[in-house]
C-alpha cells in the first residue's frame, strides 16, 4: 500500500501541469515570477522541487479554507 505521500507525488506525476523549474509557478497562474519560464512536469523536476510544489498547493488548499 502506498503511503499518502507516494500517492499525492502520482498523482502530479500523472497530471500535464507544468512549472517554472526556477520558481515553481504553475504554467498559466498569472505568469512565471522569474522571467525564465522554464517549463517542466511534475516528473521532471527534482525531488526537492516536488516537495516544495506538494506543500504549496495543500498550504494554498488550507488558506482557502
Amino acid at each position: 500500500m502506498k503511503s499518502l505521500y507516494e500517492q499525492i507525488v502520482e498523482e502530479f506525476t500523472n497530471s500535464d501541469n507544468k512549472y517554472c523549474a526556477c520558481c515553481l509557478v504553475l504554467e498559466g497562474n498569472n505568469g512565471c515570477d522569474c522571467d525564465q519560464r522554464a517549463w517542466r512536469t511534475f516528473g521532471e523536476l527534482d525531488e526537492a522541487s516536488q516537495k516544495e510544489i506538494i506543500n504549496q498547493e495543500f498550504d494554498l488548499t488550507e488558506e482557502k479554507k
